[in-house]
């Protein structure tokens, strides 16, 4: 089918992109992208792009999809369905699955699992066997298989060896190293962000520390090693300021930083504050809880300003769903993360909205600059560039819907409101085959 999108507002930071035009695609593929496009034959569909802004279709460098091990928290059906009505095309998943994924025939198998929704999944390796931090994994093997990137998400790489042998073979394998930047020697196994309110509250704070220290190991052994570094969920202006010294001296170090680090606060935690009869206690937002913590209006704040300014790389959503159960129960006992695929751009265009970050910066940090990130693997991903496969999200710059988590494609359901009423959602959504989703 040929489909031409008439007069779309398009921005495409992979081709410096911000015009009004025309989007011509022929067997879901980019043909052609220019102001006005002339001669269409009669059996090409005329979309009418007015109101609309077209961008590429976004690129997730760090997803949990759950499966196989963790079913009922999420599938890779549900977690793809919930991801391409958010606008993501592309999923990177972490491979603190069951069985991990840390073994080249894992990363094969699963590799042969589809989805309805066609879009492109990708799995990223263990770094350490089992994730146990002991014994590190046959890195060349796993990238023959198809892994993209390496982590021990949810495990920090505490052992100094370990890491440095990873960050070794990356260098000769071209493929980065993702921690989880947390520091077990100091943690505090607390349960939220370390600061007024976490003592105001009585819970026990996790401090900045427990991140910065081991970013300054990781970044150390990445100048020794000349290695590839990327570091995942960045949530404190400490850690943005020594991102930013790491790049001036020339380390090879990418970041991320996810949606709700962006848009929220500490104070988040609060909820409603309302007493829970049967806990006997606050029943504080547990919906909120997450690792990294959201931290607090400072750390917010900074966060913005350094993927405003390309200190941070990339905005990945850290998509974590969990079951009801994990999450209706104390704030000490709840597990960490939030479903964030289906809220991840319009919880975004808060920040546009209050002129903290250009429309502009945001798509190049959910398209191009994660492509990058994954290097040559990806060149083909988050551009509308001619003779590329035709992943597109449609913007309704004019909708407006308020959240409810019981209309979620993903498991990750009956998620409290975080966001409240939000303008600007992708409201229409193309992939192949062409599809309409609102």
């Amino acid at each position: 089918m040929k489909i031409l999108i008439k007069q779309v507002k398009i921005i495409d930071p992979s081709q410096n992109f911000d015009f009004i035009g025309d989007i011509l695609i022929n067997n879901n593929i980019f043909i052609e992208t220019k102001p006005s496009i002339q001669n269409i034959d009669s059996n090409t569909k005329i979309i009418d792009g007015e109101n609309f802004i077209a961008t590429p279709g976004f690129v997730d460098i760090h997803s949990h999809l759950r499966e196989p091990g963790f079913e009922n928290k999420e599938t890779i059906e549900t977690g793809s369905q919930a991801a391409i009505k958010g606008g993501f095309t592309t999923l990177c998943s972490m491979p603190n699955t069951e069985p991990i994924q840390d073994d080249p025939d894992i990363i094969k198998k699963n590799l042969t699992i589809k989805n309805s929704s066609n879009i492109d999944i990708h799995p990223i390796a263990a770094v350490s066997k089992k994730q146990k931090g002991e014994q590190i994994v046959d890195m060349k093997s796993l990238k023959t298989a198809g892994a993209v990137l390496f982590s021990d998400d949810g495990n920090p790489v505490q052992n100094n060896d370990i890491m440095l042998e990873a960050l070794k073979n990356s260098k000769e394998l071209e493929i980065r190293i993702s921690n989880h930047c947390e520091n077990l020697d100091i943690s505090s196994n607390g349960v939220m962000h370390e600061g007024h309110l976490s003592w105001k509250l009585g819970l026990t704070g996790i401090s900045t520390k427990e991140e910065t220290t081991m970013l300054k190991r990781d970044l150390e052994l990445a100048k020794q090693t000349k290695g590839k570094l990327h570091i995942a969920h960045v949530s404190c202006a400490e850690s943005v300021q020594l991102i930013k010294k790491a790049k001036k001296a020339g380390i090879d170090v990418t970041a991320e930083v996810s949606p709700h680090h962006l848009v929220l606060d500490e104070e988040i935690i609060l909820g409603n504050n309302r007493i829970n009869q049967s806990l006997n206690e606050f029943a504080y937002n547990t919906f909120a809880k997450v690792y990294p913590p959201i931290r607090g209006r400072e750390d917010r704040i900074a966060l913005v300003e350094g993927l405003k300014t390309n200190i941070i790389d990339c905005i990945a959503t850290d998509h974590a769903p969990h079951e009801i159960e994990s999450k209706q129960t104390t704030f000490n006992n709840a597990s960490r993360g939030i479903a964030v695929f289906e809220t991840a751009l319009s919880s975004l265009f808060k920040l546009v909205f209050s002129n903290e970050i250009s429309l502009y910066r945001i798509i190049e940090a959910l398209t191009i600059s994660p492509a990058r990130v994954i290097g040559e693997k990806f060149k083909s991903y988050g551009t509308l560039s001619n003779g590329t496969s035709a992943d597109l999200v449609l913007i309704n710059s004019d909708h407006e819907w308020v959240v409810n988590s019981d209309k979620f494609l993903s498991k990750g359901k009956k998620f409290q409101n975080l966001f409240g009423k939000i303008k600007k959602v992708n409201k229409h959504f193309l992939l192949d085959p062409f599809r309409y989703y609102s």
